[in-house]
């Protein structure tokens, strides 16, 4: 988060989980900063980071994809900014750029609205035809969407997701239609 670049937004304090780094630099699973979809303790949602200079620095170096594009000069739709949308998109990290993998984290109660409103749905659709998987993450719930020949699949894992574990989805897809509940 970057009060410059974020303005008034907070969503990445409040939706994913943020770990703690052990000493050797991997992160501690066991032991969460924050868990999933709840205020970061240290979040004043009117003005960001109340330890901005001390944050965590899994959190110094996050930019979500909105930002990212602000910051290129290249900026998205307002339509995509988090505090507007209620969810944003990022790559992870190195290894999910080099899978073709960015994540969505979106609260609960609005998995749906990536795809049936519009342009976020034109969005994930364009990204599944330019061949990205898609990690949803919402709540416990977590998705892997991706497009297989010419269709689109919802592959879900099994609830809750435990972060730092290797979670398999169901082996089963469901088809899903752009405009619609699936």
């Amino acid at each position: 988060m970057s009060k410059d670049i974020c303005g008034d937004c907070t969503l990445c304090c409040k939706l994913p989980p943020i770990f703690n780094e052990k000493r050797d630099g991997t992160l501690d699973y066991d032991k969460p900063f924050k868990e999933f979809n709840e205020w970061c303790k240290n979040c004043s949602t009117k003005k960001g980071c109340d330890i901005y200079d001390d944050r965590p620095d899994i959190c110094k170096g996050f930019y979500c994809l909105y930002a990212q594009s602000k910051l290129e000069g290249d900026p998205m739709d307002e339509a995509f900014y988090p505090k507007k949308s209620k969810f944003f998109v990022t790559i992870e990290n190195e290894a999910r750029l080099k899978e073709g993998q960015v994540s969505i984290y979106i609260d609960e109660t609005r998995h749906y609205d990536v795809f049936t409103k519009a342009p976020y749905n034109t969005f994930v659709k364009n990204l599944l035809d330019n061949g990205w998987k898609i990690i949803l993450n919402a709540g416990k719930k977590v998705y892997l969407y991706q497009k297989i020949g010419n269709r689109y699949a919802e592959f879900k894992y099994p609830e809750p997701f435990v972060f730092g574990k290797r979670n398999v989805a169901n082996p089963i897809p469901m088809e899903i239609v752009f405009g619609s509940k699936h």
